[in-house]
C-alpha cells in the first residue's frame, strides 16, 4: 500500500512538473520568434507544371502590382485556367483598395461596384476585363471577371490573391 501511495505521488509530481515546465515555456524562457517581414518571396508554383503559356496568367502578370510578382503564380483550382497570383506585403486593406481602384481603370478594367467590399479584415474587388480581352467562360451563362482579394495576416501584413473567375451576371 505504501508503494501505491508513493507511486501515485510520484506520478502527480511528474504531471505537476510538466505543467510548470510548460507554463515556463509559454510565459518566458522561450526563444524569441522571428516576426516575418513583407514582402516575402513568392513560393515556387505548385504544382510545378503550371501552363506557362496560359493567357490568363500572362494577363495577370501584366496588371499593375504594388510589388514585383515574379514567381507569385500558383495553381488555383477554381480560377479561370486554374492560375492565380498570390503574394504578401506590408499594407492595409485601405491602401490596397485605393491602389487597385486607381490603377486598374487606367488599364481599362471596369469596377463592378456591387461586388466590391472592404474592411479592417481585408477586401474583395471585382472588375470587368477590357473589351478586347475575350475570355470564353466554360459555362455560357457566366462571364469571366478579374477578382482581387486581400486578407490581413497580421496588423501590418496582407495576403493578396488575384485571379480571373467566372460569375453569373445579370445584364
Amino acid at each position: 500500500m505504501r508503494f501505491n501511495i508513493l507511486s501515485n505521488l510520484a506520478g502527480q509530481v511528474g504531471i505537476l512538473s510538466l505543467l510548470v515546465g510548460g507554463m515556463v515555456c509559454l510565459l518566458g524562457n522561450r526563444p524569441a520568434m522571428a516576426v516575418p517581414t513583407y514582402p516575402q518571396p513568392c513560393l515556387a508554383p505548385q504544382p510545378t507544371d503550371l501552363n506557362q503559356t496560359s493567357i490568363a496568367l500572362a494577363v495577370l502578370q501584366s496588371l499593375p502590382h504594388p510589388i514585383s510578382i515574379e514567381d507569385c503564380e500558383q495553381f488555383s483550382a477554381n480560377a479561370y485556367e486554374q492560375v492565380a497570383l498570390n503574394f504578401q506585403l506590408n499594407a492595409t486593406p485601405e491602401t490596397m483598395v485605393q491602389f487597385y481602384q486607381t490603377q486598374l481603370p487606367t488599364a481599362n478594367y471596369t469596377p463592378i461596384e456591387q461586388l466590391q467590399i472592404a474592411g479592417d479584415w481585408g477586401f474583395s474587388l471585382v472588375f470587368e476585363p477590357p473589351l478586347g480581352l475575350n475570355f470564353v467562360p466554360q459555362d455560357a451563362s457566366k462571364q469571366v471577371v478579374l477578382v482581387l482579394q486581400g486578407v490581413m495576416l497580421s496588423p501590418e501584413a496582407i495576403n493578396i490573391h488575384i485571379r480571373f473567375d467566372e460569375i453569373h451576371r445579370e445584364t
